[in-house]
C-alpha cells in the first residue's frame, strides 16, 4: 500500500531487523494501519506473522499468527 512501510524483525525481539532473506515476524507502520489498543501513534504494529523481504523488496509470508502455512487454505 502506498506510504506504509513494512519490516521484518527477528521473532520475538521487534527492535532487531533480520538479516537480508531470512525470515522473521512482519512490522507494518503508515497512515492506512490505524490506531491499536496499546499502540502508540507512528509505532510499528507487530502482525504476528512469519515473513521473508526477497531481494526485489517484496515481502513473502510464510506463516499466520496462528502457525498455518500462509500457503495454506483455511479451514
Amino acid at each position: 500500500m502506498p506510504r506504509t512501510r513494512a519490516r521484518i524483525a527477528v521473532e520475538g525481539f521487534p527492535d532487531v531487523d533480520v538479516l537480508p532473506g531470512h525470515a522473521g515476524e512482519l512490522l507494518l507502520r503508515g497512515p492506512q494501519i490505524g490506531d491499536h489498543p496499546g499502540r502508540t501513534a507512528g509505532s510499528w504494529l507487530r502482525t504476528g506473522l512469519l515473513a521473508v523481504r526477497g531481494p526485489d523488496g517484496f515481502v513473502t509470508l510464510l506463516r499466520d499468527g496462528d502457525g498455518q502455512d500462509a500457503a495454506a487454505p483455511p479451514h
